[in-house]
C-alpha cells in the first residue's frame, strides 16, 4: 500500500519491505521485516527523520561547470580551451557563487559576482569573457532542466568610455621598418601576417596543403584556428586571397623554408626550426619580438647578454603586440595605403569577423562620403562691409549702409546685418 512517505510492500517470500525516496533519487528498499507492523513502525521513524532533514539542494555550480567545460573541450567547441579553464578556475570556481546550487542562482547573485570581479581590478574585457562563460554554463543548465531560467541573459556590463583606442597599427613607413628590423627569414613571416591579417593561431596552424599559389587568383584556406588542428574562432572555414605584402612574404618564406626547417613532418606552412608548431601566443620568440634583459652576471655559466627586440629596433616606441599586425592589415586596406580603398564589408570578409560591427572599429580610417563631401564643398564668398561708419549719432539700424548681398541668395535680413556690424566694431 502506498503512503505519503514511502510504501510497505509484501515480498514473494512473505516478508515486508519499506521503499522510500531519499533526496532526488528514485525509490529504493530501505529495509525488510518479518511483520507488517514492524515495517510500518520503522517507516514512520524514517519519515520523521526525512521530514526534518534539509532538502536536497541539487548540483552546485562548481560541479556542473566542470562538467560543461569538459564537454566543450572534448566536443571541440573551443579553439583554445585553456583560456576558458583559466577563467573558470581563477574567477568562477574560486568565488562563493560556485558553491551555490545551480537552480538557486539568480541575476542578483551574478551581479554581486561581477562586482567582486571589478573589485579585484579586472578589466572590462576580462569580466565580459567570464560573464559569457557563466552564461554558457547556465544556458546548458537550463537545457538539462537543472535551472528554470538563465540568470545571465539580461545582464550587460557598463559601456567603457574611452578617449583613445586600445589598439594600434603601423603606418606604411613603420611597416617597412619592422620588416627590415627582423632577422631573415623571419621577416617574411611578419610581412605575410601584415598582408593577410591572419590571427596568430591561424598562422601557426596553416598547412602547406592549404596554400594555393597556382592560377590567376592565389589564395590560402584557413581551416584551423590553432595548433595542431583546433577549429577556427567561429568554426568556419574561409579563403583568404593572396596579394601585395602577403604574397611577397609567403614567396620569400617558401624559398627559405627547405634550408630553415629541414624536417617538417606535419606539413606546416610556418614551422619552427625543428619542424614543430609555433606558439600561437608568440609566433616569434619573445626575446626576438620584444628583447630580453641580461640574465646572471658576466662570466657566469648561465649568463645571457641583453637583446633588443625588433619592435624597438624599428623605432616603434608605443606598446605593440603581434595581434596589432592584424589591425595594421585592416587599417591599410581601408585607408587605401596599398592602393584601392577597401570597404568595411570587404575587410570583414577578409578577416573572418562574425559581424560587421567588429570591423566598424576601423571606420574612422575610411574615405567616407562625409569626408568626400567636405573636400568638395567650396568656401562661401566673404561678405564685404564698409570700413567707415556714419558719425551723425544715428543708430546702427538707421545708418545708410548698403545691404550686403551674396550671389545667388536672398538679401541679408536687418537683424542679421546689425549683428554683423556690431561684431565688426
Amino acid at each position: 500500500m502506498n503512503q505519503p512517505h514511502g510504501s510497505v510492500e509484501c515480498t514473494p517470500q512473505g516478508r515486508w519491505r519499506i521503499r522510500m525516496r531519499v533526496g532526488r533519487n528514485p525509490k529504493k528498499t530501505i529495509d525488510t521485516f518479518d511483520t507488517r507492523e514492524e515495517a510500518i513502525a520503522y517507516r514512520a521513524t524514517m519519515a520523521e527523520l526525512l521530514k526534518n532533514q534539509e532538502p536536497y539542494p541539487g548540483v552546485t555550480l562548481a560541479e556542473f561547470g566542470e562538467e560543461v567545460l569538459t564537454w566543450r573541450e572534448l566536443s571541440c567547441h573551443l579553439s583554445n580551451p585553456d583560456n576558458d579553464w583559466s577563467r573558470w578556475k581563477n574567477h568562477i570556481k574560486s568565488d562563493p557563487i560556485a558553491k551555490m546550487p545551480v537552480k538557486t542562482v539568480r541575476d542578483i547573485h551574478v551581479e554581486d559576482w561581477l562586482d567582486r570581479l571589478n573589485a579585484k581590478g579586472l578589466s572590462r574585457q576580462t569580466r565580459l569573457h567570464c560573464l559569457n562563460l557563466l552564461r554558457i554554463i547556465m544556458r546548458r543548465a537550463k537545457k538539462k532542466r537543472l535551472a528554470k531560467e538563465n540568470p545571465c541573459m539580461d545582464i550587460k556590463l557598463e559601456v567603457q568610455k574611452r578617449t583613445h583606442e586600445p589598439w594600434t597599427f603601423l603606418t606604411p613607413e613603420e611597416q617597412d621598418a619592422l620588416i627590415a628590423a627582423a632577422p631573415k627569414p623571419l621577416d617574411a613571416i611578419i610581412e605575410f601576417a601584415i598582408g593577410t591579417g591572419l590571427r596568430s593561431g591561424e598562422l601557426a596552424a596553416l598547412r602547406l596543403a592549404d596554400v594555393h599559389l597556382d592560377g590567376p587568383d592565389p589564395y590560402i584556406t584557413v581551416r584551423y584556428g590553432g595548433p595542431p588542428a583546433k577549429p577556427t574562432k567561429w568554426g568556419r572555414i574561409r579563403q583568404v586571397p593572396l596579394f601585395g605584402r602577403g604574397m611577397a612574404g609567403l614567396r620569400r618564406w617558401l624559398d627559405a623554408l627547405p634550408s630553415y626547417a629541414t624536417e617538417n613532418p606535419h606539413g606546416i606552412a610556418f614551422p619552427a626550426q625543428r619542424g614543430g608548431f609555433r606558439n600561437h601566443d608568440h609566433v616569434l620568440r619573445w626575446r626576438i619580438w620584444k628583447g630580453s634583459p641580461a640574465r646572471a652576471k658576466p662570466g657566469h655559466r648561465n649568463y645571457h647578454s641583453p637583446t633588443v627586440g625588433i619592435v624597438e629596433r624599428a623605432g616603434i616606441g608605443r606598446h605593440f603586440r603581434w595581434h596589432d599586425l592584424r589591425h595594421t592589415c585592416a587599417s591599410s586596406l581601408i585607408s587605401g595605403w596599398w592602393g584601392r580603398h577597401w570597404t568595411i564589408k570587404e575587410v570583414c570578409d577578409l578577416l573572418g569577423h562574425r559581424s560587421i560591427t567588429t570591423t566598424e572599429r576601423y571606420a574612422h580610417l575610411a574615405d567616407t562620403a562625409l569626408k568626400q563631401a567636405a573636400r568638395e564643398t567650396v568656401l562661401a564668398p566673404t561678405i564685404a562691409f564698409p570700413t567707415e561708419l556714419p558719425s551723425d549719432g544715428n543708430s546702427m539700424a538707421s545708418a545708410s549702409v548698403p545691404k550686403p548681398k551674396v550671389a545667388g541668395s536672398r538679401p541679408v535680413s536687418r537683424s542679421l546685418r546689425n549683428q554683423l556690424l556690431a561684431s565688426h566694431l
